[in-house]
């Protein structure tokens, strides 16, 4: 219903009658225990596609529950039509692929198809390959500070001299983070990489497949999170070569950082993403959908957010910005930020009233406290 290129659904679509959807998900037979069978039934009528059809989704996505009673809950709620909808089939030709969002009313349609797409606008690309990470990848506090390249993002005008340098940070998945991201780990990049290229050759016979994008590493950009059910982005804060899992959009005279940033952590992308590919990997195609609305105040969101993780940074211990101990506002200004970007055009931002949090732990729980 919503992966692939969709040349099959466009053709039903197109030549046959669409009646019904019964999207079950998964759960559908007490046979299959786990999550590793969705189902879709669809009823198709040999004659002249109409405008009308309905959609029966018995639970909601959001609904994970794996017990022994969800496919009887799955068979009481088909015969009660709850979660029933009307919808018309042809109306999904505003979204490339065509993908059955049939939950979408009038206003979603409108605005998808009202504002530019991210592909139209800007180039998005995942990186390098560095499986395996074992031999590649080392932690920024593993290796000598004196041999990690670390220059922040926004000094786009000086690239790295690496005659004297081994280490780079790597910018991969997101591992909880969210609106920056942190030098976690580096990766050897001696020789522009000689290292991991010729392990790529010897195990694939390609390097451009397997270190893609090179042309835009140590660039500031956007990263999206790849995997994972709940779509977000962080700015890249250092200058950083990113990974298969650090799909970025890198920012124009078109699409600043702050309206990628801004754009990634709101609510209404985690919607349009999650009902354009509800697998749990997002990719370039995916993030490439994502309309831009204008965003008035996404700057001011983007500087008060950077400011506040440089003070979250300067009390972690872990950072490489670390300082000393002490407390931090970040946890407040997740909250406050995840309001300010799900505001409605024209509505003033909510009032800035930090409250300060001690850090207790070291790298892993504060990072994902999002």
């Amino acid at each position: 219903m919503f992966l692939g290129k969709g040349e099959l659904r466009k053709s039903l679509i197109r030549e046959f009658d669409l009646r019904v959807l019964g999207d079950v998900d998964r759960g559908a037979f007490e046979d299959v225990l786990d999550e590793v069978l969705a189902t879709v039934m669809s009823v198709f009528r040999r004659a002249a596609p109409s405008k009308g059809a309905v959609a029966l989704q018995p639970t909601p996505p959001q609904d994970h529950s794996r017990d022994g009673g969800r496919t009887a809950r799955k068979r009481a709620a088909l015969l009660a039509q709850v979660g029933r909808f009307e919808f018309d089939p042809r109306g999904f030709e505003v979204i490339e692929g065509e993908p059955f969002v049939y939950w979408w009313d009038a206003s979603d349609f409108q605005f998808y198809a009202r504002h530019p797409k991210l592909g139209d606008v800007c180039y998005t690309t995942a990186g390098a390959q560095t499986s395996p990470k074992e031999r590649f990848l080392r932690r920024v506090w593993e290796v000598r500070r004196s041999q990690v390249y670390l220059r922040r993002a926004e000094q786009t005008g000086q690239r790295p001299d690496l005659s004297r340098i081994s280490y780079v940070p790597y910018l991969d998945g997101a591992d909880g983070m969210v609106w920056f991201e942190p030098p976690s780990n580096v990766v050897d990049w001696t020789s522009k990489g000689l290292t991991l290229k010729v392990w790529h050759v010897h195990k694939t016979g390609t390097i451009t497949k397997r270190v893609a994008g090179e042309g835009y590493y140590f660039k500031a950009g956007a990263a999206a999170n790849s995997l994972g059910a709940i779509f977000n982005g962080r700015a890249h804060r250092w200058q950083s070569i990113t990974g298969t899992m650090g799909t970025t959009s890198y920012p124009n005279a078109t699409v600043r950082m702050s309206q990628l940033v801004c754009l990634f952590n709101s609510q209404r992308a985690k919607s349009i993403l999650s009902a354009l590919n509800p697998s749990l990997h997002f990719n370039v195609g995916d993030v490439n959908r994502l309309p831009i609305a204008p965003m008035a105040e996404a700057d001011r969101i983007f500087d008060l957010m950077d400011m506040a993780f440089a003070g979250r940074e300067a009390v972690r211990e872990c950072s490489v910005e670390f300082r000393a101990p002490g407390s931090s506002e970040w946890a407040w200004y997740l909250s406050w930020a995840q309001t300010a970007v799900d505001l409605v055009e024209g509505v003033p931002l909510p009032a800035l009233q930090p409250v300060p949090c001690l850090l207790y732990t070291s790298d892993a729980a504060d990072e994902r406290s999002s």
